[in-house]
């Protein structure tokens, strides 16, 4: 199915795109000072997100065409990761840009674009039902 197959080409780039985040920040050796209340922030932040990509999208964007609703899902997952950038970039602790990153690719994982997971959500938003 060729929808499925573009959408694994963008699943790779949000992949790829999250390790970037961490080749930036151990080449760029930030010198922040941790501050506690901006790292809850910023993990409240990243974990809204994670939530969104995981219950909000299939539950609000039921009618949207599956390539639309798997890149929102891609986008909310990859933003873990720079919720996590941030926080280790500010705080100059790389370990929580990691810890985002491991979680960003976990979530990336665990919606990766197989054939029948773009028909199966074709086949709901459309309403149809299996005979």
């Amino acid at each position: 199915m060729e929808q499925a197959r573009i959408l694994k080409i963008i699943w790779a780039s949000f992949m790829i795109s999250i390790a970037v985040f961490q080749v930036v920040l151990f080449v760029t050796a930030p010198e922040g000072a941790f501050d506690l209340n901006l790292l809850a922030t910023v993990g409240a932040m990243a974990t809204s997100s994670a939530a969104f990509g995981l219950v909000g999208v299939p539950t609000t964007m039921r009618s949207a065409p599956a390539q639309t609703s798997f890149i929102m899902r891609f986008a909310c997952f990859e933003s873990v990761a720079l919720f996590g950038f941030v926080g280790g970039f500010v705080t100059g602790l790389p370990a929580v840009s990691l810890v985002a990153a491991v979680a960003a690719w976990g979530l990336m994982l665990s919606v990766f674009p197989t054939d029948e997971r773009f028909t199966a959500w074709e086949v709901r938003r459309l309403g149809e039902t299996d005979p």
